[in-house]
């Protein structure tokens, strides 16, 4: 069975991508073999320039921090190599044609894209490599606000993928993800990708010395793991801090917005120039790589 004779499925994610000035999509030749790479370390240091292939990965990385940006980055970089968006509410059947390249984009989340060889057939079969695209990040919970602790706002998330580790600690952390919002003149729903690249939050620890209190060999990530994303003293005196007004929430005090972080909602309504919205974020670092 040749090449020309199967439907390739290409990988999409970001170690499949070899360093390049413009975007290119990988073929069969650029990887090496297992035995190919064994051999060449083997033989001894050889004259790869690391930068060339570190670089890119690591800009890749500090411009798409969430799973929404990665998918929006490779959607563009296969449109720009001629590839055709389907949708999976459709059928296929009159659109697919010998050598084309089609995509298909589900929930900003997940990508799958295909090659017809010039010349299949149907019944000749396919050749598919899967991959796993996801960021190991801190998820705020769809109601991530928590009441103020000792003078401290805070922000609640959820653990996800196993991410929320020790290297989190003591970090700047800026928000980032996918906002759903409603167009004021369309009234159709539509999502935004937002990144607030600067320090939003930080998991602040105690100091090694002083004793038992700093030890945080096995946290409990709901309590003791929590960001926090700005000050207000008014739980310190038994105070109650005025509620601000139904106007000042975005969409209302009934909506979604209500209930997360004003001061959240303002920057990343501002950022985004929007209204109302509904919010998918996750935590990640600001630092450079």
């Amino acid at each position: 069975m040749t090449r020309s004779n199967i439907v390739n499925v290409l990988p999409v994610w970001p170690c499949s991508m070899p360093p390049q000035t413009e975007a290119q999509i990988p073929d069969s030749h650029s990887f090496q073999t297992f035995n190919d790479r064994k051999e060449a370390t083997l033989s001894g240091p050889s004259e790869v320039d690391i930068k060339a292939y570190t670089t890119p990965f690591l800009d890749f990385i500090s411009a798409n921090p969430t799973v929404f940006h990665a998918v929006d980055h490779f959607t563009k970089r296969l449109v720009s190599h001629g590839f055709t968006k389907l949708s999976d509410r459709e059928s296929w059947t009159s659109r697919l044609s010998g050598g084309g390249k089609y995509f298909l984009e589900r929930n900003g989340s997940s990508l799958v894209a295909f090659v017809v060889g010039d010349d299949y057939k149907s019944g000749n079969g396919a050749s598919i490599i899967a991959s796993h695209v996801d960021a190991l990040t801190a998820r705020l919970k769809p109601i991530p606000k928590l009441s103020t602790k000792a003078g401290y706002v805070q922000l609640g998330i959820a653990p996800y993928a196993g991410a929320l580790n020790t290297t989190w600690w003591d970090r700047d952390l800026g928000i980032g993800g996918r906002v759903v919002v409603k167009d004021s003149k369309t009234g159709k729903i539509q999502s935004k990708l937002v990144k607030l690249g600067w320090p939003i939050a930080r998991i602040p620890t105690l100091a090694p010395h002083f004793g038992a209190a700093a030890d945080l060999s096995h946290p409990n990530q709901e309590t003791q793991m929590v960001p926090i994303i700005g000050l207000d003293n008014t739980d310190l005196n038994g105070q109650q801090r005025e509620p601000e007004s139904t106007s000042s929430v975005l969409g209302g005090a009934g909506a979604f917005t209500a209930t997360q972080p004003e001061r959240l909602v303002k920057a990343i309504a501002g950022e985004l120039n929007i209204r109302d919205c509904n919010i998918h974020s996750e935590l990640f670092s600001t630092g450079h790589y």
